[in-house]
């Protein structure tokens, strides 16, 4: 049971990040940007640009702001799966399903799988521009394994649950 909800909610999501890619196809004008920004790239990856105005250090400033924006967009691909597919399941699944919401090493997952396509340093304004995605292969994959160990910690916890029951039975 609880692999075709996680499984349910992975695709969700997916599909989820896929219609946000398609949907941030704007053209965004801010003074030297470079025709790449805001574009998707690869119709397996999903894209992320940010900016930052400063000095040649506002590159970093930038990497974290598109690190930031992915993690922001698969949290509320998840919420939003989960509001559209999931809300009306209960007990043990929807413990299982808002463990699956509570992920802590999604901004680590995004730190070691990042890929920063393009990078510019605009001299002229003193602005940095990055854009870096991430394929949805990997995405995937992180999720999967985040299942196996969602529904371990669900199932150790109702184990305990139980065993403290039949231990106050037998009192």
């Amino acid at each position: 049971m609880f692999e075709t909800i996680a499984f349910g909610l992975i695709s969700t999501m997916i599909n989820f990040i896929f219609d946000t890619a398609i949907l941030r196809t704007s053209t965004i004008e801010i003074d030297g940007t470079p025709n790449w920004y805001e574009k998707q790239g690869e119709p397996k990856s999903f894209y992320v640009s940010s900016f930052c105005d400063g000095d040649i250090d506002s590159v970093d400033c930038a990497k974290e702001g598109v690190r930031k924006e992915i993690v922001i967009i698969v949290d509320d691909a998840f919420d939003q799966a989960i509001e559209k597919s999931f809300k009306h399941y209960k007990g043990k699944e929807r413990q299982f399903i808002e463990k699956m919401q509570q992920d802590k090493n999604l901004p680590l997952f995004v730190k070691r799988n990042i890929i920063f396509q393009n990078i510019k340093y605009d001299a002229e304004h003193k602005r940095a521009f990055v854009r870096g995605y991430i394929t949805y292969s990997a995405l995937e994959e992180y999720e999967k394994e985040r299942i196996v160990n969602v529904k371990k910690e669900v199932l150790d916890y109702h184990y305990d649950e139980m065993m403290e029951e039949l231990e106050a039975e037998a009192s």
